[in-house]
């Protein structure tokens, strides 16, 4: 039983490191370029302060019907680069990207089963 369990051990093994390989590469290959995509992205990206030549703290005036449209563009703006630093944060960290990439796909794994749970007990 013993030498049985080693053959099979070692049948298996290579194949599942080499497997386990593979994938690990992939997805390192995946981070770095959603990394290096998304600094790019956060160094070419310039507020709409920048571009229309405010300095941020500055009194600038402004026309009161163009107010209300700067203060939207600029919070949508902030709020979709302040969730792109975020995920540039978890994307460039090995140690914080695949713990959370875990923690994602087990979650996935137990709506999935909740969903087909509940389908089973509905017929």
């Amino acid at each position: 039983a013993v030498n049985t369990a080693q053959q099979i051990a070692t049948a298996v093994l290579p194949v599942i490191t080499s497997s386990t390989q593979s994938l690990y590469d992939t997805t390192e290959a995946l981070r770095e370029k959603a990394a290096e995509i998304l600094k790019n992205d956060l160094v070419a990206q310039k507020s709409p302060n920048e571009e229309s030549g405010q300095v941020l703290g500055a009194s600038t005036y402004i026309p009161a019907d163009q107010t209300a449209s700067v203060g939207n563009a600029q919070s949508s703006f902030d709020v979709l680069r302040f969730f792109k630093q975020i995920l540039f944060t978890i994307v460039s960290l090995r140690w914080l990207f695949y713990p959370l990439l875990l923690l994602v796909l087990i979650g996935g794994i137990f709506l999935i089963g909740k969903a087909l749970g509940s389908r089973r007990n509905s017929y």
